[in-house]
C-alpha cells in the first residue's frame, strides 16, 4: 500500500491536494487512473488523474467535467473539486468502498447479502440514476458493473465514470459506435447504427440485472459479431 504524500514542492498543486495522503490504487476509468486518498481527518476521497495531451486537456475530460459538475442526484457520483496543473488534471470524487463488479464477486456465494431483495434495491437505484440522467439530457454510454459504485453495508448505489457520456438535444445527432464495453453494448450499436439514444443505457441496465441473477454475463461474445449472435440466440 502506497501512503506517500503528493509532493508539496510543486506550487501548481492547491492546498487541498497537497495535504491529502495517497492510499491504494482503485482502478482505471475510461481516460484516467483512480486512487484513494485520505484527508487529515481520515476521510477517504477518490482522485482521478488524467495526464494532459500536447494540445491541453483531453476533450473527453472536458466533457466529463462539464457533465458531472452539473449533476446532483443521490445515485450519481458527485464531483467535489478539480484542479488543472501544467501536466495533469485531478478530479476529486466522493469515495465508495466497492464497485458493483467487486460486490458481485464478494457476495456471489453469500445468499444473505446477494438475494432478490438486494438485487431489487440495487436495480431500483440504477434506474433512478438513469432516469435523472436522461431527464437532464445525458446519455452515459458506458454503463457496466465496474462503473456503478456501491456501499456494501446499506447498498447505496452511485453511477460513475462519465468519460464517454454525452449531452444530447433534439433532434439527436449521430454518435460514434465506439462506446460501451462489448458485453453491455446494445444491438443497434453492434449493427452499426449511429442514431441511438437513451435506450443504449436501458439495454446495459438490463444486462446488469440479468448478471446480478446469473452471477455471469448474459451475453458474452468474443467480438461484435459473436456478441450479436449471442443476443439473437
Amino acid at each position: 500500500m502506497n501512503n506517500d504524500k503528493i509532493k508539496t514542492d510543486n506550487s501548481e498543486y492547491p492546498e487541498w491536494l497537497k495535504n491529502l495522503t495517497k492510499k491504494e490504487h482503485l482502478g482505471k476509468g475510461t481516460y484516467g487512473s483512480v486512487h484513494r486518498f485520505e484527508d487529515s481527518f481520515g476521510q477517504s476521497i477518490a482522485i482521478k488523474k488524467t495526464n494532459l495531451v500536447d494540445d491541453g486537456i483531453p476533450s473527453t475530460a472536458l466533457r466529463e467535467i462539464g457533465i458531472v459538475s452539473q449533476l446532483n442526484h443521490p445515485n450519481v457520483i458527485k464531483l467535489q473539486k478539480f484542479h488543472i496543473s501544467s501536466k495533469s488534471l485531478y478530479l476529486a470524487f466522493e469515495f465508495c468502498e466497492l464497485d458493483l463488479k467487486k460486490y458481485m464477486r464478494k457476495y456471489a456465494l453469500d445468499t444473505k447479502k446477494h438475494n432478490i431483495e438486494s438485487i431489487k434495491t440495487i436495480m431500483f437505484q440504477i434506474c433512478k440514476g438513469l432516469h435523472y440522467l436522461h431527464s437532464n439530457m445525458v446519455i452515459h454510454r458506458d454503463l457496466k458493473p465496474c462503473n456503478i459504485l456501491i456501499d456494501p453495508d446499506n447498498l447505496k448505489v452511485k453511477i460513475t465514470d462519465f468519460g464517454l457520456a454525452r449531452s444530447f438535444f433534439f433532434p439527436i445527432r449521430p454518435f460514434t459506435t465506439e462506446i460501451a464495453s462489448l458485453y453491455y453494448r446494445a444491438p443497434e450499436i453492434l449493427l452499426g447504427s449511429k442514431d441511438y439514444s437513451t435506450g443504449v443505457d436501458v439495454w446495459a441496465a438490463g444486462c446488469i440485472l440479468a448478471e446480478l441473477f446469473l452471477d455471469d454475463h448474459i451475453f458474452a461474445g468474443e467480438c461484435e459479431f459473436t456478441q450479436l449472435m449471442s443476443i439473437f440466440r
